[in-house]
């Protein structure tokens, strides 16, 4: 190994250097006091812990994200942390079972041995919040608002809200009666959007199937605005089920269109993400230009069974790297107060008052401080005051 690689950085993990260390955390700051102020409480879980409990609930579909340690002081194996819902649902089946409704919201940072798209970052840092104890849409359309309102704080334009149902998936698959090697190729092609691969499916369907795989291609056309789901009506089976989860999805861009005029609402009803653990309406927000969803959500009742309390939850997760790069270019710009190094009892209670307003002040110790200053202490007639520090 040459002496330069052995300070690279793995593929996929990134350091931040002060002026964007400090916007992104002025940021998280600004972020969970804007969820916070909808009544989430803040929940920090920690980064590592026993496997089974991360791969509880919804924790079993990225267990093949997590990276696994033993733990010297059991043998045990402990998982890093490659999403926060697990956790939050083992706090509110565990420690806050007194409340019926949990709202809770959370930040840090998520590991994951392999990215989420090609060529992305395997370390993010992961802001969310989880809504537990209401089973009907109310609960739906308040974490999408509280989303939503998360990209008008940060100012994003051309956001566009896509959005499915899981429900109408499950129900095909049970209107098909497939075997588990039909289950598996379905899927599959769902997920890879191949539409030559579902038509050779449709046309041996009697191998893998008693039922008709037809409305699973339909499912690949519905894709598109909100009109969508009136011919969504027209060509899926009109199940009972199928029915409710179209009114559903009805209901919620209703509320997105009065209550975010501006967002784009996509329709599609082919996407099939998570499907292992939601149970009903599923969501991501896209930005024009960020080549991925900045966010993402949905309904995972039950999720808390695994840890002794079955319960409604709803819930959605953002990318605040992702959110921050939507704000300008933060540049360094000098906004510190210079103070000299020696310092009297006078500047000294003079510094403090300065610091506890929120303002910053450097000891200058060397001639570089004074780059990071725009202003400096002086003093005039036995004063200290604040002036220009003209460079």
């Amino acid at each position: 190994m040459i002496d330069n690689d052995r300070w690279q950085l793995p593929q996929g993990i990134e350091e931040l250097l002060p002026v964007k260390a400090a916007a992104l955390e002025a940021l998280r700051v600004q972020l969970l006091g804007s969820m916070q102020a909808r009544g989430y409480r803040l929940v920090s879980p920690p980064m590592i812990e026993f496997l089974e409990s991360l791969l509880t609930g919804t924790g079993s579909a990225v267990e093949r994200a997590t990276y696994r340690v033993s733990d010297s002081e059991t043998g045990r194996t402990m998982g890093v942390r490659a999403d926060f819902t697990p956790q939050v649902a083992r706090i509110d089946a565990h420690y806050l079972t007194d409340s019926e409704v949990n709202r809770l919201c959370y930040a840090g940072p998520v590991v994951r041995t392999r990215p989420r798209t090609p060529g992305g970052a395997r370390e993010e840092l992961q802001l969310g919040g989880e809504l537990f104890g209401i089973a009907d849409l109310s609960a739906d359309y308040e974490v999408i608002d509280t989303m939503l309102n998360l990209f008008d704080v940060v100012g994003a334009k051309d956001v566009t809200l896509s959005i499915g149902h899981v429900g109408i998936y499950r129900e095909l698959v049970k209107l098909a009666k497939l075997d588990e090697q039909g289950k598996q190729a379905i899927l599959a092609t769902l997920q890879q959007f191949s539409i030559p691969d579902m038509d050779a499916l449709i046309e041996r369907e009697g191998e893998i199937s008693n039922g008709d795989l037809s409305s699973f291609r339909s499912l690949m056309d519905l894709s598109g605005d909100v009109s969508l789901l009136d011919s969504a009506r027209a060509v899926l089976p009109n199940t009972a089920e199928i029915v409710a989860c179209l009114d559903q999805l009805t209901g919620v861009c209703e509320f997105v269109t009065r209550s975010y005029p501006e967002v784009n609402i996509h329709i599609d009803l082919a996407n099939v993400r998570g499907y292992q653990y939601h149970t009903g309406i599923i969501f991501e927000c896209l930005v024009e230009g960020a080549g991925k969803a900045l966010a993402n959500g949905g309904r995972y009742d039950a999720i808390g069974a695994g840890f002794g309390r079955s319960r409604p939850a709803t819930g959605f997760s953002a990318d605040l790297k992702a959110l921050l790069s939507l704000q300008p270019e933060v540049f360094n710009q000098a906004k510190a107060i210079l103070a000299p190094s020696e310092q009297g009892e006078g500047l000294r209670s003079v510094i403090a008052e300065l610091r506890s307003s929120g303002e910053q002040v450097i000891n200058r110790l060397s001639e570089t401080d004074a780059e990071l200053c725009d202003r400096q202490l002086v003093i005039k007639k036995n004063q200290w005051v604040v002036e220009l520090l003209m460079h």
